[in-house]
């Protein structure tokens, strides 16, 4: 879908003229009038939900919780006194404003994920139209808060990456692997306005699958990927036979080794070469399932099959989401989890030059804690394999 929002070019178009402006602003010994000043403009392109990373002082929460076009603001911080701070000052001024603009704020502390540096968004639920990163620093963990949040990011959304003039190739090559625009915006430490759209016009770029270790895999890779789960499959075959499943749409199909059994048959895969040709009764779409248009499966399938996939996306959150979104009578998720894990463990591996591969493994208790919080009947199975356990989830509706 290309973005056709007028009024955000517009205004993009105002802050690039005025940028230079800013620039000649003196700062104070912290830099706090600069970056206040700056801020206070980048804020003006917010809109819609937004998710913001760093409450501080709660000065940048109050400026964007008073954007017209802001409909709420949920901010982050790893610091609890941080948090009360920005709650307080929103507090205080809203009631100084005296204004009847009543623009939902929530304050929450979120703990640093020791494996990527950035924030554990285990709890963010849904998509935001703006998200604003001011923080944590390092290149390490802003390089992983751009994947880790784009699943987080609706369709026309932005992303204010703070403090990226020191990371500007990082995030360059960040944006260019992860097949989305980014534009370097001339302020003294430097903001990246990042975007599905190209940020100088109206121009969408080509949706292609996520350059990623699976693209281009053979069959031969999918073989004994399937053999070495044998007792999960069999499983899962066994499982929709006696719900007498009709129809089944799976999430990272490989070679679709399902869609003989059933009338009704739609795989996708980010793998162009991951379809099978010879199956009459199926479907095969080359794409990524956090990014593709749900609205022509959303209630037209019986089954929702994901085995092998989730532990190789940058979080369990948003693709769960997603597949409660699809609405179907059952729902079988397979994950890879370690006995001993009491937490996330987010980990990004680099294959081959700058693609991304994620061997992550997740906390099912905090899974399971999601899913009663939205009424959701599940059970969980373990299958025992090789090299560790198949965690299969049961969601019925």
């Amino acid at each position: 879908m290309v973005n056709t929002n007028k009024e955000f070019f517009a205004k993009l178009a105002e802050l690039r003229k005025l940028l230079p402006k800013i620039e000649g602003i003196p700062k104070d010994s912290g830099g706090a009038a600069f970056e206040s000043a700056a801020i206070g403009c980048f804020n003006r392109l917010a809109n819609g939900r937004v998710l913001e990373f760093g409450s501080g002082t709660g000065k940048g929460t109050w400026n964007l919780a008073k954007n017209a076009k802001v409909s709420s603001v949920l901010s982050i911080d790893h610091l609890l006194k941080y948090t009360e701070q920005a709650t307080k000052y929103v507090t205080t001024a809203r009631a100084a404003a005296k204004t009847s603009q009543n623009t939902p704020v929530e304050c929450k502390t979120f703990t640093i994920n020791k494996d990527t540096g950035f924030y554990d968004v285990i709890e963010l639920v849904g998509k935001f139209d703006t998200i604003v990163i001011d923080g944590p620093p390092g290149t390490e963990a802003r390089m992983m808060a751009i994947d880790i949040m784009l699943p987080f990011l609706a369709q026309d959304g932005i992303i204010l990456l703070d403090d990226a003039r020191r990371d500007s190739k990082n995030v360059e090559a960040s944006c260019d692997r992860l097949n989305i625009y980014s534009e370097m915006l001339h302020t003294n430490r430097g903001m990246a306005l990042i975007s599905r759209t190209k940020l100088n016009d109206e121009t969408e770029k080509p949706t292609t699958p996520e350059r990623t270790f699976w693209r281009g895999q053979s069959k031969e890779f999918y073989v004994p990927m399937v053999a070495r789960h044998t007792a999960l499959w069999d499983r899962v075959d066994a499982i929709l036979r006696e719900r007498e499943i009709q129809s089944v749409y799976e999430i990272g199909c490989g070679l679709g080794h399902l869609a003989p059994n059933y009338p009704k048959y739609h795989g996708i895969d980010v793998n162009p070469q991951a379809r099978v040709t010879k199956t009459p009764n199926a479907t095969f779409e080359t794409g990524d399932f956090l990014t593709t248009d749900l609205d022509i499966v959303r209630d037209k399938y019986d089954a929702v099959v994901a085995c092998g996939v989730i532990e190789h996306v940058s979080h369990w959150n948003p693709f769960m989401s997603r597949v409660l979104d699809i609405n179907s009578s059952v729902s079988l998720v397979s994950f890879f989890a370690s006995a001993k894990s009491s937490r996330d463990f987010i980990r990004p591996r680099a294959k081959a030059g700058r693609k991304t591969f994620w061997e992550n493994s997740y906390y099912l208790p905090a899974i399971s804690s999601w899913l009663r919080d939205l009424d959701i009947n599940f059970t969980w199975e373990h299958y025992p394999h090789a090299v560790g356990t198949d965690c299969l989830l049961i969601i019925s509706n």
